[in-house]
């Protein structure tokens, strides 16, 4: 009798455990997708979001592998991106702006693999450059031509490490 008693009960904890773990994954899920309605319902299109959400997942996987929806100013700064290896463990996009037809920044909350455990906030952008849309990694890096409209400072954050679209990383001629 006691030991149906036992396995009923530890049956009922593993249940109780189980609801629970549900109830976490669905409200995180629904959290995640009210978050990305949001974004849909707002001024910026579809194609916008989706490069951007592109991006940001296959730089989960490798820096090469988010390099192909992302611009760069130069060769330099995509061969850092490239071989900084450093992989992006979690994101949120907790705002958007349009700036112009042509450009949509992105406010992220973002950990990575650099510094684990330290979340921090960063913006992002999103242009047409040459007929596609592109990520662009920060303010200094937005072409000229898509620059109508924009104050870097409203964009700069004190996480950005960026360097300008001119630098040289090495020389070596």
């Amino acid at each position: 009798m006691r030991k149906k008693f036992f396995l009923w009960s530890m049956l009922g904890i593993m249940l109780c455990i189980f609801a629970a773990l549900c109830v976490g994954q669905f409200s995180q899920i629904a959290s995640q997708n009210k978050q990305e309605q949001e974004i849909v319902e707002s001024d910026v299109p579809e194609d916008v979001i989706k490069r951007l959400t592109d991006f940001l997942e296959a730089l989960k996987v490798s820096t090469e592998d988010s390099a192909q929806y992302a611009y760069f100013p130069n060769e330099d700064i995509e061969l850092a991106h490239k071989n900084s290896g450093i992989t992006l463990i979690s994101y949120s996009i907790e705002e958007s702006r349009k700036i112009s037809d042509n450009l949509y920044a992105f406010n992220l909350l973002q950990e990575d693999s650099f510094e684990p455990g330290e979340v921090y906030r960063m913006w992002k952008f999103v242009g047409k450059i040459n007929g596609s849309y592109m990520v662009i990694g920060n303010a200094n890096y937005i072409p000229e031509e898509l620059r109508e409209g924009l104050d870097v400072d409203d964009f700069t954050t004190e996480n950005d490490s960026a360097l300008p679209p001119g630098t040289m990383i090495f020389d070596l001629t």
